[in-house]
C-alpha cells in the first residue's frame, strides 16, 4: 500500500471537476484530503474500530497542513493501537478545552481565592473557620507577594513548580518594612512569611481541586505543584541567594567540558541547550519534535509553554543542531509531536528536578535556573547587548528611544540573539578547551616530577 502519495503543491492546485459533487485524494494508511464542489477542503481519515468503519475529520486545509494531517492521522493510528477510537478521543478533546475555555473565570486564581476565603470563613463549612484576623492576614499575603507576580489572572492550570517557587523566592527577595522596624535580613529573612504563602498557595490548589472541583484539559483532577517540593533546597533552611545558585564563572570551562562529554546522549543534549540558550527548564523539558527547525537552526516554543505566555524562539548553534538532528533519526519518533527529551513512562518527558540531578552528578552545587546567571553574566562581561540578553532571557525588556522600541518589538531582537548565542557558546568551547590543555601539561608536570 502506497502511503504520503500527495503534495503540498497537489493538494493548493486540486479542484472539485464540474459535474461531480465531491472527490478525494487518498494520501495512504485511511488518509484522504475531501473536495467538494464550492472548492473547500478537509481532511478526513478513515479506519475501522470494533468492526466498524469510521470517517473522523482532522480539520480543513490549507489550516491545518499536510504535514500536521500526517501527524495527526499517526497519533491516531497510536490511540487505536491503544485500543482507543479516536473520533470519541477527539470530540472529547474538543468539549474539555471549550469548556475550560467557557469557565476560564472559574480557573483564574483570583476567582479560586475568592471562593476558598468565603468557604474558610463561613462556620456551615468548617468546625473552626478563619478569624477575621486571619483572614486580612492572609489577603496581605496574596496582594503583597502573588499579584505583583501577575499570577492573580493566571488559570490555575498553567502554574507549575516553577511558578511556585518563583513565587516564594521573590518573598525572600522582597522583605516588606514592618510598621515594628524589624528589617534586618539576618534576623528577619522572610522565611517565615515564605512558609505562610507556600501554605496559602496549597490552600488554593486544594480547594481547587476537592471542593470546586476543576479538570485539566485532558479531564484529569488539577495537580497540585506544592507538593512536589519536598525535599528543595529552598524549604530547608537555605539562604535566599541558593536556590538559584550557579556556577562561579572561574569554573565555567571546567564546567562546559563536563556537559559536552556527558555519557547519556540525551542528556548530554538537554544540559548543552540549558546552558547556551538559557531556557526555563519548564520550557525545555516539554520541547516537541515539530518545535524544532533544523533548517532555521532554531526551537520554536509555543505561549502555552512559555511563563509570560507569549511564543519564543530561541537560536541554535550548529553543533547543538547536528547533535538534534543524530538524537531524531536514532530516536525515531512515530511522529513530531514526540518529546525530544521522554521521561521513562510512555508519553512523559524529563521530570523538572532531572538537570538539578545531573549538574550534582558532576560535581556542583547548583541548579539549573542558575544556568540563566551564568548566561546573564558572562555575556554582560563580553559586552554584549543587554536588550538582547534580556530579550533571550524571555524578559520583557526596552529602552527610553521609541525608534528603538518599535525595532525592537517588530524583530525581537533575533539576529542579535543568534549573535549572542552562538557567541556564547564559542566562548564556551574556547574555555574548556583552555581547561582540557591545561589539565594535560598539569599530568605531564606531575609524571615528569615523578
Amino acid at each position: 500500500m502506497k502511503i504520503d502519495t500527495l503534495t503540498n503543491i497537489a493538494c493548493k492546485k486540486a479542484k472539485c471537476p464540474d459535474g461531480k459533487d465531491a472527490i478525494r485524494l487518498n494520501d495512504g494508511l485511511g488518509l484522504y484530503l475531501y473536495i467538494k464542489k464550492t472548492q473547500t477542503k478537509s481532511w478526513y481519515l478513515r479506519y475501522s474500530f470494533n468492526g466498524k468503519k469510521v470517517s473522523c475529520g482532522l480539520g480543513g486545509f490549507p489550516d491545518v497542513t499536510l504535514k500536521e494531517a500526517r501527524d495527526r492521522r499517526a497519533s491516531a493510528r497510536r490511540l487505536l493501537r491503544e485500543g482507543i477510537d479516536p473520533k470519541i478521543h477527539i470530540e472529547k478533546q474538543k468539549k474539555r478545552k471549550t469548556l475550560e475555555s467557557v469557565n476560564y473565570d472559574k480557573y483564574r486564581l483570583q476567582y479560586i481565592k475568592e471562593k476558598l476565603f468565603a468557604f474558610m470563613s463561613d462556620r456551615k463549612n468548617i468546625d473552626k473557620p478563619w478569624s477575621q484576623h486571619h483572614v486580612i492576614r492572609t489577603d496581605a499575603l496574596w496582594n503583597n507577594y502573588i499579584v505583583p507576580q501577575g499570577y492573580a489572572n493566571m488559570s490555575i492550570t498553567e502554574i507549575t513548580e516553577d511558578e511556585v517557587v518563583e513565587i516564594l523566592q521573590y518573598v525572600l527577595n522582597n522583605p516588606l518594612n514592618l510598621e515594628s522596624g524589624k528589617y534586618d535580613r539576618e534576623k528577619y529573612s522572610g522565611r517565615n512569611t515564605m512558609s505562610k504563602v507556600k501554605t496559602l498557595m496549597n490552600q488554593l490548589f486544594d480547594h481547587s481541586k476537592h471542593i470546586l472541583r476543576l479538570k485539566q484539559s485532558n479531564g484529569k483532577p488539577i495537580e497540585n505543584p506544592v507538593t512536589q517540593l519536598k525535599g528543595n533546597p529552598l524549604l530547608r533552611g537555605l539562604n535566599q541567594h541558593q536556590q538559584f545558585k550557579s556556577i562561579d564563572i572561574e569554573q565555567i570551562g571546567e564546567y562546559w567540558h563536563k556537559v559536552r562529554t556527558l555519557g547519556n546522549t540525551t542528556d548530554k543534549i538537554f544540559m548543552m541547550i540549558s546552558v547556551v540558550t538559557a531556557l526555563r527548564v519548564g520550557s525545555q523539558i516539554r520541547l516537541t519534535w515539530n518545535m524544532f527547525d533544523k533548517f532555521k537552526k532554531e526551537l520554536n516554543i509555543p505561549k502555552e509553554f512559555m511563563k509570560n505566555k507569549k511564543p519564543f524562539t530561541t537560536p541554535l548553534p550548529d553543533d547543538i543542531v547536528d547533535l538534534l538532528v543524530k538524537l531524531k533519526s536514532f530516536m525515531d519518533p512515530e511522529d513530531d509531536s514526540e518529546f525530544i527529551f521522554k521521561g521513562r513512562l510512555k508519553n512523559s518527558h524529563y521530570l523538572q528536578n532531572r538537570p538539578r540531578i545531573l549538574i550534582k552528578q558532576l560535581g556542583y552545587d547548583a541548579t539549573a535556573h542558575g544556568h540563566r546567571t551564568l548566561f546573564k553574566d558572562i555575556n554582560e562581561i563580553q559586552g554584549h547587548s543587554n536588550i538582547a540578553i534580556e530579550f533571550q532571557l524571555s524578559h520583557s525588556s526596552g529602552t527610553r528611544n521609541k525608534v528603538e522600541n518599535a525595532y525592537v518589538k517588530a524583530s525581537n531582537y533575533r539576529e542579535k540573539r543568534r549573535e549572542l548565542v552562538v557567541g556564547y557558546f564559542n566562548h564556551l568551547e574556547k574555555e574548556a578547551d583552555q581547561y582540557v590543555k591545561l589539565m594535560k601539561i598539569s599530568k605531564n608536570s606531575k609524571v615528569s616530577v615523578a
